[in-house]
């Protein structure tokens, strides 16, 4: 049985109407389109409004549709055997070009094939069979050291200046899109520029290099930057105001009023938008960074291109364009409580649900977009400098990066007991729980009548924010999401539950249809008043379970726990460490997230999650720097002295002796090693290498840097009068003084050493320690001559309190195997100053 067609009766005006003007009705609709997206388009990455994305993406898709449509009109109406081949190798071009792989090769850098290990390797034996002291070490490379003051800029930026460093710091780091690890070289770079900024510095170069981000992945700026893109762009302007010339002079007798009209609307509808672009291309970061590259270029006031940015950057056009918003610039609010208190209507409800629109329409309801003050600027680049300036090595990056809440604690002193709340719990689930715990004690602070703090507000805008990403934008936070849509969605059953109970069920149907989506039957702070009043004393799983994933009790204990705590110590104030806390989770979920998702923000109005995720980068946190800096070389070196044993196995390794006489077991209190002295005996200083006039390695130790490091050894022990102290070489500069201020019994200041060795009337330190004696010893007045058997070894319970005191640990029956050995349990229990 064969189809049949059947035709839908038209009207004959409608037909003729169609024939008349459906290729010039496409042609008007695709330059109108065309017009549309040239000037709306670049708003695209400053706003997160839906009525303005929506129309945007209706207008791309409309595009692509009204122009081949158009192409297909002429197509039939002029036929073309050819068109079909064309069209193949045009598609295939274009799905090369736009490819993954293709995009994943333009953000890599160029291969680096490393130090040349073969020759190397071969210079060494042949070294080592001459039997020749070698050693291999790793030298800093050139251009770290040539261009430091570049990289470490102090002063404030101009905006040029901001631009170039965004351009250098983007064409380092774009590989973060594709996953790219990046060597420690490039992690001090950046790290010691950032450290050197102010906060709205800091932000500025990361919108600009965010920018930049925005343009290669959604426009064709860097095709139209290239020759080709220049001599397309001029061949193309100049082929528009021909075909206007050619078609002014051409007679129109034969052509219809309607579509000559039409024609001179599209010609210079065109030359219109052609120069709009161009002027847009003018005024662009792009056109700024051609003219000159680096900020550390110096002017030429004859050459062109130094003319033509200084009258760039003086017009009225680019001082407009700076005032201009580089992205949205605000933050998206979700809150927990003002949802489930704001509920839609069932009828509602029940249509939104049927048409799919629910979560679109929850998006406009209950998101609020509020702006990101300067006051949130600063703290969040406070939180992360202070991070940085800690970050020494790439194990405390790891660790400072990998923390959500936890390092925080730590540095707040009485807040141990908190730790289970963040420690204990998925990443997912301190999230609500925290967003809970703010929401109740800010309304209750306001409640009381107290005045609203810059952290109260901090840490309720931050709170609102994260509740945001994880339930609103689930693709961004989807490797530490965990059950989190689970989570909220009991946690809102059990808030609405809760509050029709109290307030009646059958009252609160009928208000929740009265007043529809938008209608408030109790305000937040009641809310939260009501919700206090619950007694807490047994824990909610005790009762529940775990059947039910909801955190609102569990919430309403830890809110009256910092509350309680927060009365009993009145200096210490709970936003302050609230605050501090979601700083900490944002830059958790930051370093965890997708790059992937992080870019395609830029086209969204950006979040506040990808500008911390570039300035940790930026600041050298989480774990995209896995490389050494340097390269190697060999070189002669100072064999190790008899008394350092360099083959010793790690303290771990040896099983703790029986005490005999002529050993001592020594509970490690600190320990304070010689700088000059802990180099030497590892062979880091060369055969060619000489101390300076007059000084050998001893003495040299033993100037102010000696004193201060066993001053700061024995400040930080906490030793006083009556306590033993065991001292490795005291022959050296710094077990001499260390010996001699506890023999003398006496407190010395660091300020009474520094004066009575460097400020003696008459004569210079240099001038004193090339005589013959101790002249160190001489000008403190202390005793010399003093060595182990003058002091008595006593073995102390006292608690060993590593340096950075983040975790006390205690080291038991510690076994003496060697210089070497005592360095490496010191550090591996981070005892060593």
């Amino acid at each position: 049985m064969g189809r049949m067609m059947v035709e839908i009766p038209l009207p004959q005006e409608w037909k003729e109407a169609w024939n008349t003007w459906d290729l010039r009705g496409f042609i008007i609709l695709s330059l109108s389109l065309q017009t549309f997206m040239i000037f709306i388009a670049p708003l695209r990455k400053q706003t997160k409004s839906n009525w303005l994305v929506m129309p945007l993406w209706s207008a791309y898709l409309l595009a692509d549709w009204a122009a081949n449509f158009a192409v297909g009109l002429i197509s039939n109406s002029q036929g073309n055997p050819d068109e079909r081949i064309i069209k193949y190798a045009e598609r295939t071009t274009a799905l090369y070009l736009a490819s993954a792989d293709r995009f994943k090769d333009s953000m890599l850098t160029e291969a680096d094939p490393g130090p040349n290990y073969a020759k190397l390797m071969d210079e060494f034996n042949y070294k080592k069979q001459a039997n020749l002291p070698t050693q291999i070490v790793r030298l800093p490379e050139p251009d770290t050291l040539a261009k430091s003051a570049n990289k470490a800029k102090r002063g404030t930026l101009t905006e040029l200046e901001v631009i170039q460093y965004g351009y250098q710091f983007y064409e380092k780091f774009r590989g973060l899109i594709v996953d790219m690890i990046f060597s420690q070289k490039e992690r001090n770079q950046s790290r010691n520029f950032f450290l050197n900024r102010t906060a709205e510095e800091a932000f500025k170069v990361v919108e600009v290099e965010l920018n930049f981000i925005y343009d290669i992945l959604f426009t064709k700026l860097p095709i139209v930057y290239s020759k080709t893109g220049a001599i397309i762009r001029i061949l193309s302007f100049a082929t528009i105001c021909s075909a206007i010339v050619l078609f002014v002079f051409k007679s129109k007798s034969n052509f219809k009023e309607a579509d000559v009209t039409i024609t001179y609307g599209l010609l210079f509808g065109a030359l219109v938008l052609d120069s709009s672009a161009l002027l847009m291309l003018l005024f662009s970061d792009r056109t700024i960074i051609y003219l000159q590259k680096s900020p550390d270029d110096e002017p030429n006031d004859k050459s062109v291109k130094s003319r033509i940015l200084t009258h760039l950057t003086q017009s009225r056009i680019w001082r407009l364009q700076l005032q201009t918003r580089r992205w949205s610039q605000s933050i998206s609010a979700y809150n927990l409580i003002s949802y489930c208190l704001n509920p839609q209507s069932k009828l509602s409800e029940r249509i939104f649900d049927k048409l799919g629109l629910s979560w679109f329409l929850d998006g406009i309801f209950y998101v609020e977009n509020k702006e990101f003050s300067p006051d949130l600027k600063n703290f969040i680049f406070e939180e992360l400098k202070w991070k940085s300036e800690l970050a020494d090595d790439l194990e405390t990056t790891k660790k400072i990066s990998s923390a959500r809440g936890d390092c925080v604690l730590l540095v707040e002193e009485g807040c141990s007991d908190l730790f289970k709340h963040l420690i204990d719990v998925d990443y997912d689930q301190s999230i609500i729980l925290w967003h809970l715990v703010t929401d109740i004690c800010y309304n209750k602070d306001l409640d009381n009548g107290k005045p609203k703090s810059e952290k109260q507000e901090i840490a309720k805008l931050l709170s609102d924010y994260m509740l945001y990403l994880l339930i609103r934008q689930p693709s961004m936070m989807s490797a530490v999401a965990g059950i989190g849509q689970i989570r909220f969605r009991d946690t809102c059953a059990e808030v609405k539950r809760f509050f029709v109970e109290r307030r009646g069920a059958e009252a609160s149907d009928v208000k929740q249809t009265n007043q529809g989506c938008r209608g408030a039957r109790i305000e937040s702070k009641t809310a939260c008043e009501e919700l206090l009043k619950v007694s807490t004393k047994v824990e909610p799983v005790t009762i529940k379970g775990d059947r039910s994933k909801s955190l609102l009790f569990d919430s309403c204990r830890l809110a009256k726990q910092l509350m309680d705590k927060n009365v009993k110590e009145e200096k210490k104030d709970k936003w302050v460490i609230i605050s501090k806390l979601w700083v900490e989770m944002l830059c958790y979920a930051a370093s965890h997230s997708r790059p992937s998702m992080q870019a395609a923000q830029v086209s969204r109005g950006g979040e506040l999650i990808t500008i911390v995720w570039l300035l940790m980068t930026h600041f050298g946190l989480g774990d995209q720097f896995q490389i050494n800096e340097g390269f190697a070389v060999t070189g002669h070196r100072l064999p190790p002295p008899a008394s350092a044993s360099a083959s010793a196995s790690p303290a771990s390794d040896v099983a703790v002796p029986e005490i005999n006489d002529d050993q001592v077991l020594v509970k490690v209190v600190a320990a304070a090693l010689n700088p000059v002295g802990y180099k030497r005996r590892l062979g880091y200083f060369k055969a060619t290498d000489s101390p300076l006039p007059n000084l050998d390695f001893v003495q040299a130790a033993a100037l102010s840097l000696a004193i201060e490091t066993a001053y700061e050894g024995l400040e930080r022990a906490g030793f006083s009068e009556g306590k033993s102290i065991l001292v490795l070489n005291d022959a050296g500069g710094v077990g001499s003084f260390v010996i001699q201020e506890k023999k003398l019994g006496r407190d010395i200041s660091w300020e009474e050493i520094w004066r009575q060795s460097h400020c003696k009337k008459g004569k210079r330190p240099l001038d004193k320690l090339s005589e013959d004696g101790n002249p160190i010893i001489d000008d403190l007045d202390l005793e010399e001559d003093v060595g182990y058997s003058n002091l008595t070894y006593k073995l102390s319970p006292t608690r060993v309190r590593p340096i950075k005191a983040l975790e006390a640990s205690t080291l038991n029956n510690l076994p003496l195997g060697g210089f070497d050995k005592l360095q490496t349990a010191l550090r591996l229990h981070s005892v060593l100053l």
